[in-house]
């Protein structure tokens, strides 16, 4: 699997600060939201007619582990702030249908990404009745906010889907659309273009800016004209790094929509692990 993408930060002479790239997650995403455990499918082989049949595929290593952190966190309190955040999203945005629900902080979440993938992450999980969220986004409101609005799309569709399928998307995509949370949703060919955009962007950025230095050594500084020339070519540069800032902020938000997709955009092994 391709690991997550960081763009390093990016100083220029015109720009006059450093443009941050914050880490992002493409297909194959090294962060997301895990599926909710479902029961667990029969390994054994089954006999019909004497006929012997394939064994069932081997259930997916971090079945087990999920089971377990929902057990040790049954009937316990829910966590204050995250309850006053789940009863707050119920009332504004699920009408209060959902119903009353254990939200608890977990770390052993962080024992689920490697159980799944190389630098893979889960942010949160759900039963249907309990949802658990993993600290590493505690102090991130966004992310947080992101990650209890997935958990909470599962319980309310929960009957009619249990994984990320078309009802799942269309609940997640309405709360977008309310602004429940920030995220755009694209696909990932629209997310590629964006990422293309950007590095000719930059590209471009960075080239003029490297004109820019050479010129400005040799500028005619008793030229009006010169002079009036070279500051147009510095306010373009800095507005092609507004708009390139713009266009960052856009495609971390196409990438961080919590669509719950990267453990389906893996490449299954035969022993239920991903790459």
């Amino acid at each position: 699997m391709r690991g997550s993408l960081v763009l390093v930060a990016a100083a220029g002479l015109a720009i006059g600060a450093a443009f941050v790239y914050a880490s992002k997650h493409r297909a194959g995403e090294t962060t997301a939201v895990a599926q909710p455990v479902a029961a667990p499918a029969s390994s054994s082989s089954v006999t019909i007619a004497g006929a012997p049949m394939a064994s069932a595929p081997p259930r997916p290593p971090d079945e087990s582990r999920s089971a377990q952190l929902f057990d040790r966190n049954r009937d316990m309190p829910s966590d204050p702030d995250l309850a006053t955040d789940y009863e707050q999203i119920n009332l504004d945005y699920f009408h209060n249908a959902l119903p009353k629900a254990s939200v608890r902080w977990e770390s052993g979440l962080a024992d689920l990404g490697p159980l799944i993938a190389d630098n893979f992450s889960v942010l949160g999980l759900t039963d249907g009745t309990m949802i658990l969220i993993n600290p590493v986004v505690e102090r991130d409101p966004d992310q947080r906010r992101r990650a209890l609005c997935h958990e909470m799309t599962h319980m309310a569709v929960w009957r009619q889907d249990t994984g990320h399928g078309p009802v799942f998307q269309e609940q997640l995509r309405h709360l977008a659309e309310l602004g429940a949370f920030k995220g755009i949703v694209a696909t990932d060919q629209e997310k590629d273009t964006a990422l293309a955009t950007i590095h000719r962007t930059i590209s471009a950025l960075e080239t003029e800016e490297r004109a820019l230095t050479a010129d400005r050594e040799t500028l005619d500084r008793t030229s009006e004209a010169a002079v009036d020339a070279f500051n147009a070519r510095i306010r373009r540069q800095q507005e092609g790094a507004a708009e390139y800032n713009r266009l960052i902020a856009q495609y971390n938000l196409m990438v961080s929509y919590p669509d719950g997709l990267a453990r389906e955009r893996l490449t299954p092994r035969a022993d239920g692990t991903v790459r």
